[in-house]
């Protein structure tokens, strides 16, 4: 029987940023990311028992996983948009609810994303459900504000929790790369490109909710400028080194030319639309329409 192929670009959720604006949550880099992933071919040292197939659904298991950061800190940027008055509820209840089913799918397994059986391991098991548990409070919080019910103490449970749940995210990520994938091969390239691809999301709704802060006086001004700029100018070299490769840094070229095309793509979109940004770094104090525009670019790359 010929084996399965995990599907890692599905259309997750459609959510609205403004009455007028839909999009997918996954981002064009994280399709990238999946495809660039699957052409390094990463080789799983044994399916676990119970499939006889052959197939464990490895790189969709570890590209999910890295995925949760992107959601942890799109969940804070949308919490934050809410709080300043900016339509962002859906956006918010999208990101809340594909958290907790990617948490699911990993921990019982799900044919959508390619995850083909329930893990088996009792030590991955533990860390899964340990961050399930950790998520309970920020899952609560993104609830109330998503429905309108919620108050500026929910935001802060999600500002406050993020960073800790971002790295109980990234040492899950660690797990399933070392048990999944060749140990040789995954300390090299691969785990590179997922750390560099992972926060490159992450640090895009990073900024956007920096933008928050400075609409609302949050913090000291002119230290977020001066972060917001450092932000934005990791960005640029990310995704220039997610394109053209960075061997220094062990990132590889990318396999394909719709591989590269699509890193191109994003490249140009946060090229065209970064001035949201900009503007804030040279003084301005960012409006609601900035807040609006800094989420949708954030959300597009």
């Amino acid at each position: 029987m010929q084996n399965r192929q995990p599907v890692l670009s599905r259309t997750i959720v459609n959510k609205s940023l403004t009455s007028a604006t839909n999009c997918n949550i996954r981002s064009k880099v994280s399709v990238a990311l999946s495809a660039t992933f699957l052409s390094f071919a990463l080789s799983p040292v044994l399916a676990q028992e119970g499939n006889e197939s052959g197939f464990d659904g490895a790189q969709a298991r570890i590209s999910s996983a890295a995925d949760q950061r992107y959601f942890t800190e799109a969940l804070m940027s949308s919490s934050s948009q809410v709080t300043n008055g900016v339509s962002a509820e859906a956006s918010l209840d999208g990101y809340r609810s594909e958290f907790g089913a990617v948490l699911s799918a990993l921990k019982d397994g799900d044919d959508a994303y390619g995850i083909p059986f329930a893990e088996q391991r009792p030590l991955t098991i533990q860390e899964i459900e340990n961050l399930a548990d950790y998520w309970l409070e920020m899952d609560t919080a993104a609830k109330n504000l998503g429905t309108g019910s919620g108050t500026a103490a929910d935001a802060e449970v999600i500002r406050t929790a993020n960073a800790d749940m971002n790295s109980k995210v990234d040492a899950l990520v660690v797990t399933l790369a070392g048990q999944y994938s060749n140990p040789q091969e995954i300390l090299n390239s691969e785990a590179t490109i997922l750390k560099f691809a992972g926060r490159q999301r992450a640090l895009a709704f990073s900024m956007s909710s920096a933008l928050c802060d400075l609409a609302n006086g949050i913090g000291d001004a002119e230290t977020a400028r001066e972060e917001l700029a450092s932000s934005a100018d990791l960005l640029s070299k990310t995704l220039l080194a997610l394109r053209d490769g960075f061997p220094a840094a062990g990132i590889n070229a990318p396999p394909t030319s719709e591989v590269t095309q699509s890193l191109v793509s994003t490249l140009d979109t946060w090229t065209n639309g970064r001035g949201v940004f900009d503007a804030a770094i040279d003084g301005s104090v960012p409006s609601n329409d900035d807040l609006i525009n800094g989420l949708a670019l954030s959300d597009a790359l």
